[in-house]
């Protein structure tokens, strides 16, 4: 089983014939790749502390940057005043207005970045239940290994359900981002793949959830909970192309 399981991945050659984005070489792709611009779209970042922290330090890290800009603005701007050094206020003064200065251009930066990525904030919704999906199906590999080691008692859902569940999935995946480039690019309407989408939610919605109480019908739950998220996605696709 771990052979079918390791084609259904959708690897990251895969996703730029896909999207159309080279994620190596190209701003888009950088923003699509960070997990922390992902978090913040998604929505999931305040339910992740890795993220949090990353953004947290992020912000921070922009804060400096733009401070050592603004502390020779703000020196600049105290002499074209000609408010004298030996006043008491002057350095306090210096140093408000160096503050002031790295919060709006703080400020600048990040909207400079939500612009950029609001034309790919369905993609990168979309990128992140592609991560998503591809950790589910590290978490059935290796809890087929510990199973067949002895390790952990053997799962009652079979391996017919598993692979039916993640290929359905991923053909809605698949199905979603090539709606999104269709959209994106051409401003079309993918009515064949919105069909198609439509088609895998129902046989989704339709698996015979045999044992969804245990850890390994967990993660089909999981698989079940990213098609929806994907047919979400496309939803708004239609509704504002």
């Amino acid at each position: 089983m771990e052979s079918d399981l390791s084609r259904l991945r959708l690897s990251k050659g895969e996703l730029g014939e896909l999207t159309g984005i080279d994620f190596e070489d190209s701003l888009a792709g950088g923003l699509c790749q960070n997990t922390t611009v992902r978090g913040v779209i998604s929505g999931r970042i305040w339910h992740d502390r890795g993220r949090l922290f990353s953004l947290l330090t992020a912000e921070a890290i922009a804060f400096l940057m733009t401070a050592i800009v603004s502390l020779p603005l703000a020196l600049v701007l105290v002499r074209d005043r000609q408010i004298s050094p030996a006043a008491s206020a002057t350095t306090d003064l210096i140093l408000w207005l160096a503050v002031g200065i790295s919060v709006l251009l703080t400020i600048a930066v990040n909207f400079w970045v939500w612009w950029q990525v609001q034309p790919l904030s369905v993609l990168i919704r979309l990128l992140d239940d592609v991560d998503k999906y591809n950790r589910v199906i590290q978490a059935i590999e290796i809890r087929d290994r510990l199973a067949s080691s002895g390790k952990r008692p053997s799962q009652s859902v079979s391996q017919g359900e598993v692979l039916k569940t993640l290929e359905l999935t991923r053909e809605s995946l698949v199905c979603g981002l090539s709606s999104e480039r269709i959209l994106r690019e051409n401003q079309g309407r993918g009515y064949e793949l919105f069909s198609d989408l439509e088609n895998n939610l129902s046989a989704l919605m339709a698996v015979d959830g045999t044992d969804r109480a245990n850890e390994y019908g967990q993660l089909l739950n999981d698989a079940l909970e990213i098609g929806m998220s994907v047919h979400q996605e496309v939803r708004k696709l239609k509704r504002n192309p």
